[in-house]
Protein backbone atom coordinates (compact mmCIF):
# COMPACT_ATOMS: atom_id res chain seq x y z
CA UNK A 1 0.00 0.00 0.00
CA UNK A 2 1.44 3.14 -1.31
CA UNK A 3 2.12 6.35 1.10
CA UNK A 4 1.42 4.24 4.45
CA UNK A 5 4.01 6.38 7.08
CA UNK A 6 5.30 3.95 9.50
CA UNK A 7 4.79 5.09 13.20
CA UNK A 8 7.63 4.39 16.11
CA UNK A 9 8.10 0.10 16.82
CA UNK A 10 6.42 -0.64 20.19
CA UNK A 11 9.20 0.12 23.25
CA UNK A 12 8.55 -3.30 24.68
CA UNK A 13 7.54 -6.50 22.26
CA UNK A 14 8.88 -9.10 24.74
CA UNK A 15 5.95 -10.97 26.48
CA UNK A 16 4.96 -9.71 29.96
CA UNK A 17 7.06 -10.83 32.72
CA UNK A 18 10.30 -11.04 30.81
CA UNK A 19 12.47 -8.28 30.62
CA UNK A 20 11.85 -4.84 28.40
CA UNK A 21 13.38 -4.92 24.81
CA UNK A 22 12.93 -3.05 21.51
CA UNK A 23 12.07 -4.53 18.25
CA UNK A 24 15.59 -2.92 17.50
CA UNK A 25 17.88 -4.53 20.25
CA UNK A 26 16.14 -7.52 19.35
CA UNK A 27 16.89 -7.22 15.69
CA UNK A 28 20.25 -6.42 16.18
CA UNK A 29 20.87 -9.44 18.80
CA UNK A 30 18.89 -11.57 15.91
CA UNK A 31 21.85 -10.21 13.33
CA UNK A 32 24.65 -10.77 15.56
CA UNK A 33 23.90 -14.42 16.45
CA UNK A 34 21.91 -15.77 13.25
CA UNK A 35 26.06 -16.68 11.17
CA UNK A 36 26.61 -18.98 14.34
CA UNK A 37 23.68 -20.75 14.33
CA UNK A 38 23.50 -24.21 13.18
CA UNK A 39 19.63 -23.95 11.41
CA UNK A 40 19.86 -20.21 10.53
CA UNK A 41 16.01 -20.50 9.30
CA UNK A 42 14.74 -23.04 12.94
CA UNK A 43 16.79 -19.90 14.52
CA UNK A 44 15.47 -17.08 12.96
CA UNK A 45 11.30 -18.55 13.54
CA UNK A 46 12.13 -19.55 17.21
CA UNK A 47 13.39 -15.84 17.75
CA UNK A 48 10.10 -14.58 15.88
CA UNK A 49 8.29 -16.76 17.96
CA UNK A 50 9.62 -15.09 21.15
CA UNK A 51 8.31 -11.75 20.52
CA UNK A 52 5.26 -10.28 21.75
CA UNK A 53 2.78 -10.41 19.00
CA UNK A 54 -0.27 -8.87 19.76
CA UNK A 55 2.25 -5.42 20.41
CA UNK A 56 3.16 -5.93 16.75
CA UNK A 57 0.00 -6.29 15.98
CA UNK A 58 -1.46 -3.46 17.44
CA UNK A 59 1.27 -1.30 15.59
CA UNK A 60 0.37 -2.82 11.94
CA UNK A 61 -3.27 -2.19 12.53
CA UNK A 62 -2.81 1.63 13.79
CA UNK A 63 -0.05 2.25 11.25
CA UNK A 64 -2.25 0.34 8.18
CA UNK A 65 -5.31 1.67 9.49
CA UNK A 66 -6.38 -2.33 9.40
CA UNK A 67 -6.15 -2.66 5.92
CA UNK A 68 -3.74 -5.71 4.35
CA UNK A 69 -1.07 -3.96 2.51
CA UNK A 70 -1.32 -6.72 -0.10
CA UNK A 71 -5.06 -6.59 -0.74
CA UNK A 72 -6.17 -3.77 0.59
CA UNK A 73 -8.66 -5.55 2.57
CA UNK A 74 -9.94 -5.19 5.80
CA UNK A 75 -7.68 -6.93 8.55
CA UNK A 76 -9.37 -7.54 11.93
CA UNK A 77 -7.89 -8.91 15.36
CA UNK A 78 -9.40 -12.09 15.93
CA UNK A 79 -8.90 -15.22 17.21
CA UNK A 80 -7.58 -17.07 15.42
CA UNK A 81 -5.17 -14.65 14.98
CA UNK A 82 -5.19 -13.27 11.21
CA UNK A 83 -1.98 -15.02 9.13
CA UNK A 84 0.56 -12.43 8.15
CA UNK A 85 1.37 -14.71 4.84
CA UNK A 86 -1.68 -14.38 2.64
CA UNK A 87 -2.77 -17.50 0.51
CA UNK A 88 -1.11 -17.26 -2.74
CA UNK A 89 -3.75 -16.40 -4.82
CA UNK A 90 -4.53 -13.56 -2.82
CA UNK A 91 -0.68 -12.53 -3.11
CA UNK A 92 -1.57 -12.09 -6.96
CA UNK A 93 -2.52 -8.92 -7.00
CA UNK A 94 -3.93 -9.42 -10.53
CA UNK A 95 -5.87 -12.34 -9.15
CA UNK A 96 -9.56 -12.00 -10.58
CA UNK A 97 -11.27 -12.00 -7.14
CA UNK A 98 -8.83 -8.54 -6.71
CA UNK A 99 -9.70 -6.83 -9.94
CA UNK A 100 -13.24 -7.95 -9.25
CA UNK A 101 -13.17 -5.56 -5.87
CA UNK A 102 -10.79 -2.92 -7.21
CA UNK A 103 -13.81 -2.41 -9.93
CA UNK A 104 -16.60 -2.63 -7.74
CA UNK A 105 -14.79 0.05 -5.26
CA UNK A 106 -14.00 2.47 -8.54
CA UNK A 107 -17.67 1.41 -9.52
CA UNK A 108 -19.20 2.57 -6.06
CA UNK A 109 -17.12 6.09 -5.91
CA UNK A 110 -18.54 6.41 -9.83
CA UNK A 111 -21.92 6.11 -8.16
CA UNK A 112 -21.60 8.20 -5.48
CA UNK A 113 -20.57 10.92 -7.55
CA UNK A 114 -23.33 10.64 -10.30
CA UNK A 115 -25.81 10.71 -7.07
CA UNK A 116 -23.47 13.69 -5.71
CA UNK A 117 -23.59 15.46 -8.67
CA UNK A 118 -26.61 14.57 -10.37
CA UNK A 119 -25.82 15.72 -14.40
CA UNK A 120 -22.94 17.84 -13.30
CA UNK A 121 -19.45 16.84 -13.68
CA UNK A 122 -17.59 17.06 -10.15
CA UNK A 123 -15.24 20.00 -9.52
CA UNK A 124 -11.29 19.66 -9.06
CA UNK A 125 -12.06 20.70 -5.95
CA UNK A 126 -14.71 18.55 -4.86
CA UNK A 127 -12.60 15.15 -5.99
CA UNK A 128 -9.52 16.27 -3.86
CA UNK A 129 -11.93 16.69 -0.89
CA UNK A 130 -13.39 13.53 -1.49
CA UNK A 131 -9.97 11.85 -1.81
CA UNK A 132 -8.97 13.89 1.50
CA UNK A 133 -12.15 12.47 3.20
CA UNK A 134 -11.42 9.21 2.61
CA UNK A 135 -7.69 9.37 3.21
CA UNK A 136 -8.77 10.93 6.87
CA UNK A 137 -10.66 8.17 7.71
CA UNK A 138 -9.56 5.35 10.71
CA UNK A 139 -9.39 2.87 9.84
CA UNK A 140 -9.08 3.03 5.86
CA UNK A 141 -12.65 2.08 3.62
CA UNK A 142 -11.13 -0.86 1.58
CA UNK A 143 -9.29 -0.01 -1.90
CA UNK A 144 -8.24 3.01 -0.67
CA UNK A 145 -5.54 3.77 -2.97
CA UNK A 146 -7.23 3.44 -5.91
CA UNK A 147 -10.38 4.93 -4.87
CA UNK A 148 -8.22 8.30 -4.50
CA UNK A 149 -6.19 7.21 -7.34
CA UNK A 150 -9.84 7.25 -9.50
CA UNK A 151 -10.87 10.19 -7.79
CA UNK A 152 -7.98 12.53 -8.40
CA UNK A 153 -7.79 11.16 -12.04
CA UNK A 154 -4.55 9.29 -11.68
CA UNK A 155 -4.94 5.99 -12.88
CA UNK A 156 -2.55 4.34 -14.97
CA UNK A 157 1.09 2.67 -14.40
CA UNK A 158 2.79 5.03 -12.56
CA UNK A 159 0.24 7.74 -12.04
CA UNK A 160 -0.67 7.68 -8.40
CA UNK A 161 0.30 10.16 -5.82
CA UNK A 162 1.63 8.44 -2.16
CA UNK A 163 -1.48 8.23 0.04
CA UNK A 164 -1.23 11.31 2.53
CA UNK A 165 -3.71 14.49 2.83
CA UNK A 166 -2.45 17.43 1.82
CA UNK A 167 0.42 19.07 3.09
CA UNK A 168 2.15 15.82 4.75
CA UNK A 169 4.39 13.31 2.65
CA UNK A 170 4.47 10.23 4.18
CA UNK A 171 7.83 8.88 5.64
CA UNK A 172 10.64 7.57 3.87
Amino acid sequence: MRGVSKPWPPADISPDGQTPRRLADAERALLADLPAATNRAVFARSTFDGLEKSKLRAVLYREQRALCVYCERRVQERYPFPPIDLRKAILNLNHPALVAARKAAIDAERARMEREFKGKTATREAREARAEALLARNPFESFVSVRTCWIRKELGKGRCEPLTTKGHSPRQ
